[in-house]
């Protein structure tokens, strides 16, 4: 398989892996929930990544769980201080 080959491949199966996903806005609501979360654990001394912020905001504002394998950086945004519902994957 040549290289021209192997990328078409490649680019077809990423349209198929999209095509079954369900991909969440970053809205302003998610936005000013991250600044939320960031500001209320930084009260606790709990802090925790912008970006993990972001992420943990997009699914409560959007009211999904979260499912991740790295639980233990959404674990200082959990459901007692911010309402996330965290999944573990294996």
């Amino acid at each position: 398989m040549g290289l021209t080959e192997a990328r078409d491949k490649n680019q077809d199966a990423t349209k198929v892996l999209l095509s079954r996903l369900i991909i969440l806005d970053l809205t302003d609501a998610s936005s000013l929930e991250a600044g939320r979360i960031l500001a209320l654990l930084e009260e606790k001394g709990n802090l925790i990544g912008f970006r993990d912020a972001l992420i943990a905001a997009i699914a409560i504002t959007h009211k999904v769980p979260l499912t991740t394998r790295d639980v233990e950086h959404f674990q200082g945004s959990g459901p007692g201080a911010t309402g996330i519902t965290l999944v573990e994957c294996q």
